[in-house]
């Protein structure tokens, strides 16, 4: 037995102990079930804070009962639209702000 075999056969025996889903396939052998995709969220499609960088800037100077118009991009309107909420929430609290989305941009009326 060779030491990658050894080494495998530990891997899997530790694995199996902790109850951990496993599938782990060499030249000859493979061992453990087959491990289903996992589908990525929304705005997983786009770096970390590439959406923010998007809208950020439209939303900097904005006061309370002002509009600002944040134009798609590049972005398809459901992830802009997503992460312009949680940021608004996060930074403006719930209910502090009215958006629509518009057939060109997303209009975000502050309340609060």
């Amino acid at each position: 037995m060779s030491i990658h075999q050894i080494a495998i056969e530990k891997a899997i025996r530790m694995l199996s102990a902790s109850g951990a889903t496993y599938h782990i396939k060499t030249t000859d052998k493979e061992w453990g079930a087959p491990i289903q995709a996992v589908k990525l969220k929304r705005n997983a499609r786009y770096g970390y804070g590439t959406l923010t960088n998007h809208f950020a800037p439209f939303l900097k100077d904005i006061k309370v009962g002002d509009v600002a118009l944040i134009p798609f991009g590049e972005f398809d309107k459901e992830s802009i639209r997503g992460a312009l909420c949680g940021h608004l929430s996060h930074h403006w609290g719930n209910g502090s702000y009215m958006i629509h989305r518009a057939p060109d941009n997303i209009e975000v009326l502050r309340l609060a």
